[in-house]
């Protein structure tokens, strides 16, 4: 076999696993694990521990969000920077769940999220510089409309279930 045909060949390969590794970011990183709801929603498809996971965190944000709320009506910002700060970037667990579940979240759910925890940073931050609570209220209120947008656009579905309760499969 030629140089020039050797050179052929392995240029066909490397081009050849270019656009395989090409077209396995587009899947995980863009695309993620999804079917369609029949209420419109994209369903995210995961596993049941995942799912759980998943339930937990937001939870956690729910009973942030209150005690934001709470501390942001008795005007104590040291509490409203501690309860923000606990939602922030540095609160994203890190788990095997969190690792496996990143690769089957579309990007637009991952950069949701990203940024309501950037934005919990900021609050934290604004109200250890002793922001105005109204300003903080408002901060709030802008990242809840994340929240709302994701829940409108998002559900979750465990992998493999019957179409009965997604419309997918």
């Amino acid at each position: 076999m030629t140089d020039s045909r050797k050179l052929r060949i392995s240029l066909v390969l490397i081009a050849w696993l270019v656009l395989v590794i090409a077209a396995m970011a587009y899947k995980f990183i863009v695309v993620g694990s999804t079917g369609e709801s029949r209420d419109g929603r994209t369903v995210i498809l995961i596993e049941p521990v995942e799912r759980t996971f998943v339930l937990k965190e937001m939870r956690g944000f729910l009973t942030g969000v209150q005690q934001l709320s709470l501390a942001l009506a008795d005007e104590d910002l040291a509490l409203v920077a501690k309860h923000a700060r606990a939602m922030g970037k540095d609160s994203d667990p890190k788990s095997p769940e969190s690792v496996a579940l990143m690769g089957k979240l579309p990007l637009e759910f991952k950069t949701l999220g990203f940024s309501v925890h950037a934005d919990f940073d900021r609050l934290a931050k604004d109200a250890d510089a002793k922001a105005a609570p109204r300003d903080l209220l408002r901060q709030l209120g802008t990242t809840m409309q994340k929240c709302v947008a994701c829940h409108d656009r998002y559900q979750f579905g465990v992998a493999g279930l019957q179409a009965d309760a997604t419309g997918t499969r």
